[in-house]
This record gives C-alpha cells, sequence and structure tokens, in this order.
C-alpha cells in the first residue's frame, strides 16, 4: 500500500513538473517571437527589409552553432573522464568462510521443524 502511494505521489509531481515545463517552454517561444518580431521592425526601420532577414538569420545560426558547440563539448568532456570506479576489495576468504557458515546457521534456524 506505501508502495502504490509513493508510486502515485511520485506521477504526480513528475505530470507536474512536465505540466508547468511545457508551460513555461509554449511562453518562452511565444516570447522570443515577438522579441524577433520587434527587432525585426527595429532593423527594417533602421535599413530595409532585406537587411533584417539577414541580421536575424545571422543570429538564430550563430545561437544554433553556439548550442552545437555546448553539447559537443559536453559530451567529449563525458567521454574523456569516464566515471571512476573503485576496484572491490577483495575480503578475507577467512571471513568468507565464516560469513558463510553464519549465514547458513541462521538459514538452518529459520527452516528447521520442530517435533514433539
Amino acid at each position: 500500500m506505501l508502495l502504490l502511494a509513493s508510486l502515485r505521489d511520485y506521477a504526480r509531481r513528475t505530470s507536474r513538473a512536465v505540466a508547468f515545463s511545457t508551460a513555461g517552454f509554449i511562453f518562452l517561444m511565444i516570447g522570443i517571437g515577438f522579441f524577433t518580431f520587434a527587432l525585426w521592425l527595429m532593423l527594417e526601420q533602421w535599413q530595409d527589409a532585406l537587411f533584417a532577414a539577414q541580421v536575424l538569420g545571422a543570429l538564430y545560426v550563430a545561437v544554433g552553432l553556439i548550442c552545437f558547440a555546448f553539447a559537443s563539448a559536453h559530451k567529449s568532456r563525458r567521454a574523456r573522464h569516464p566515471a571512476a570506479t573503485r576496484p572491490a576489495a577483495t575480503p578475507d576468504p577467512l571471513m568468507q568462510v565464516i560469513e558463510g557458515f553464519l549465514v547458513g546457521m541462521a538459514a538452518g534456524r529459520g527452516t528447521s521443524r520442530r517435533r514433539r
């Protein structure tokens, strides 16, 4: 019952996070659209429509290339430095024997039948 409640709570939090992220992305795209239009109007007033299109195109291409560069740098950095794993410590063979004996004794006690 506790596991089901925990899963339900996790699903509720995840769906809420996805909903807010989606709404944030939509509003961000709308804002970028308005800023692009405002920049277009400003550049068109300063020069002409061809100049405005070239500046905005160059701006978006530059932002895209910078994003690709960051993604590429992050990927190559991760590939160069894999997570360091420590080698498993080899336990003493005598300790393994003692542990095995104690585990066997506990299992035997748990499954023994008493006859009267």
